[in-house]
């Protein structure tokens, strides 16, 4: 008795990338975090002289305030000392599972929406009729359609290509997912109908993972994986995903009116529950609200593009 017990728990992971002066005063910052449970890592990016700071700590109800207080912090010295460009900063929530049996005799197939299904790879899965299946090898990497803010994605993408909205059906669409992780955005986007994808991450580990998967669901002539940010995109889009947070969804308003096509689809995640703020930036930059999703503790929503003149 008892040895079948486990602890499932909702982490925040910061990252960034940052000259060694930046260091000092960022873990100074992490460091006096008011929160139950802190861990914070180093890096030495030996490639480009920079170090890589990371944070991790229990999702709470101060999520918010954290990432704002950080957002102002890195405008704050970015403003300071004359960077040339904006600090490299990557935030991700996962799911941290504590157990004292073998996890992968218990790994089964997840059905995140009405005809999608994600399969772990040491898995056998026979699909029924009219199922989409993608092949995800469990990782620590973010995106593997069990955190709300990824199966809010998928149920988007499923409501554009099924066609459950009052609005025009996307017709072979081509998709940037940005920030992509796993890559299982990209690979469900095809898989329902999009025609192209580029997948985006600028995380290298990511970027090797997302390959991998899109290898093992076959779709490596459809879906290209690059290390690049979301400023790196000089093209436009007909449906962009974006699973990121707050901040970053704040930074990257103005650029995602130059990525996404006009009259073209924004799908965004990752937002907590207090997504009023997030969401009214979006609207007046010409995004419609097409459908929201949540699940009183974090939010996504299906963004239309319809910019005035």
């Amino acid at each position: 008795m008892g040895t079948n017990k486990k602890r499932i728990s909702e982490w925040i992971g910061i990252s960034l990338l940052l000259p060694p002066k930046l260091t000092h005063p960022i873990d100074v910052f992490f460091k006096g975090l008011a929160v139950q449970r802190l861990a914070i890592k180093e890096d030495n990016e030996e490639d480009t002289g920079l170090f890589r700071l990371s944070c991790y700590f229990p999702f709470d109800e101060n999520v918010d305030e954290i990432l704002k207080e950080l957002d102002t912090k890195l405008c704050i010295l970015e403003s300071d000392l004359s960077l040339k460009s904006p600090i490299d900063l990557e935030v991700k929530a996962f799911t941290n599972e504590i157990s004292s049996w073998d996890w992968k005799k218990h790994m089964k197939p997840l059905r995140v929406t009405e005809h999608m299904v994600i399969k772990p790879t040491p898995i056998e899965y026979t699909p029924n009729t009219g199922e989409v299946v993608i092949e995800i090898k469990p990782s620590w990497i973010f995106g593997d359609g069990t955190h709300s803010s990824t199966a809010f994605c998928l149920k988007a993408l499923e409501d554009l290509f099924q066609r459950r909205l009052a609005v025009e059906p996307l017709k072979e669409a081509r998709v940037l997912d940005a920030g992509t992780g796993t890559g299982i955005l990209a690979i469900a986007a095809i898989k329902l109908g999009a025609k192209k994808a580029l997948a985006i991450d600028v995380d290298p580990k990511a970027v090797s993972e997302a390959n991998r998967n899109v290898a093992r669901n076959q779709m490596g002539d459809l879906i290209s994986v690059s290390c690049l940010s979301v400023e790196d995109i000089n093209e436009t889009f007909q449906l962009v995903l974006a699973n990121l947070v707050p901040p970053t969804l704040f930074r990257f308003g103005n650029l995602f009116t130059r990525i996404v096509e006009s009259g073209g689809f924004l799908i965004m995640s990752g937002m907590t529950a207090n997504k009023g703020p997030t969401l009214a930036v979006y609207g007046k930059l010409g995004f419609k609200i097409l459908k929201e999703y949540s699940d009183g503790r974090w939010a996504g929503a299906i963004l239309h593009y319809l910019p005035e003149g």
